[in-house]
């Protein structure tokens, strides 16, 4: 046997009881035996808390939009006879999640997070379920999961703990709002778009199958699909001048200004994202700054596109990217240049226009739909770019503070 404290306490009571009952004291005797008891039996309490116990946590969802409610579930499962009361959850959480009961969340200066902590009792062969709502205010990757159950035991003699490991993830998407052109029209910077249908199909563009009407050419049908489903299936086919809009983002402000301007820069690139998907446009999006997501150190590339996914992939490297860049965007202009259709529109978010970025920026101007969207210490006519159309947003303030993105120049 181990001499620790409560071994001692033991001893001395087991003690106090052999001799209560020799010099004939049952009462004295009676109560060291009932105190050994209690001492036994939280030990074993103890010991067995989290035998046949199970925890299970998640989040509602992997991807969710700025200032959603999303909620944090725990599942809490007791497969044995022996019930568990004075149970204590807790669990980090960052200090941008902001809950609903706040009362379950204690502050923690001294760290970039803060605990959620709540009680919790189950009885024999119970499963508690617990949903704690909160809200993201700031876009970005985060992590639920690092937590613990502890229990405390009859009369806090004994102390357990259970780990929790499995870590959830979830990323939140830039805040979005509303594009208003006060000088130009939508159509000069995004580019004509035909509503779908009544153009000539684009034959080399295939993106679907469909069930086959009666007033179908023979030609559209698919053959091998047909045979798959056992019915007539006719191909689909983009409309021939579909356009593409282009968004290229470009950080190059020292590490500490950089920040600041690069939420405003997002909230622009996320917002006119989703003006242009809105309206049907194919939409591709680049960026010279590496996404905080994983090791690998990589600039963006996301091609134009306008499937119902092409949203998500857009908005999750916004969400992710961050103040780092490992090409410059006149290289990375550069890249492109050769893959992008001819007549689209492509919209590049800066702060300024460096003068090698000057020598792609005209290349770009004799093929493309070109506007230069300052988000900066630079604004429109300091450099003047003959030729190119140039804008900024009205407005100062914080990106938290904007509520329309006003494009003038």
């Amino acid at each position: 046997m181990r001499y620790t404290p409560l071994n001692i306490v033991l001893i001395i009571f087991a003690a106090a009881g052999f001799i209560a009952g020799y010099y004939g004291v049952p009462l004295l005797a009676a109560g060291c035996m009932f105190f050994i008891f209690i001492i036994l039996l939280s030990r074993y309490w103890n010991h067995n808390a989290f035998s046949s116990f199970d925890i299970n946590t998640g989040i509602s969802k992997s991807h969710a939009e700025f200032d959603e409610e999303i909620s944090f579930n725990v599942e809490l499962i007791n497969r044995k006879f022996l019930p568990l009361v004075w149970l204590k959850l807790e669990h980090r959480v960052d200090k941008n999640l902001v809950f609903s009961a706040g009362q379950l969340i204690r502050e923690n200066i001294s760290r970039s997070y803060n605990f959620l902590q709540d009680y919790l009792s189950l009885k024999w062969f119970e499963r508690v379920k617990r949903k704690y709502m909160f809200r993201v205010r700031h876009r970005g990757l985060y992590f639920l999961g690092q937590g613990s159950i502890i229990f405390n035991g009859i009369l806090g003699l004994h102390y357990n703990i259970k780990k929790i490991s499995r870590k959830k993830c979830f990323i939140v998407y830039p805040r979005i709002v509303p594009v208003q052109f006060s000088v130009i029209e939508e159509s000069q910077l995004f580019g004509s778009t035909p509503h779908r249908g009544w153009l000539h199909q684009d034959r080399l563009n295939r993106v679907g199958t469909r069930p086959y009407v009666a007033a179908d050419a023979v030609r559209d049908i698919n053959w091998k699909t047909s045979a798959r489903h056992n019915r007539l299936e006719t191909n689909i086919y983009q409309p021939s001048l579909n356009k593409e809009v282009h968004l290229f983002l470009n950080n190059i402000h020292s590490r500490l200004e950089r920040q600041k301007l690069l939420e405003k820069q997002v909230l622009a690139a996320a917002s006119l994202a989703e003006r242009a998907l809105r309206d049907d446009y194919s939409v591709g999006f680049y960026s010279n700054l590496i996404p905080v997501k994983g090791d690998e150190r990589y600039f963006i590339k996301i091609k134009a596109d306008d499937n119902p996914g092409q949203r998500d992939k857009i908005m999750s490297s916004l969400a992710l990217v961050q103040n780092y860049y490992i090409l410059k965007m006149n290289n990375l202009m550069s890249l492109n240049n050769p893959a992008l259709k001819s007549g689209s529109a492509v919209i590049l978010i800066t702060d300024r226009v460096t003068e090698k970025l000057h020598r792609i920026l005209y290349e770009y101007n004799k093929n493309y739909n070109l506007t230069v969207l300052y988000i900066g210490s630079q604004k429109p006519g300091e450099h003047k770019l003959s030729g190119i159309r140039e804008l900024r947003v009205r407005g100062e303030g914080a990106w938290n503070e904007i509520q329309n993105l006003e494009l003038v120049d």
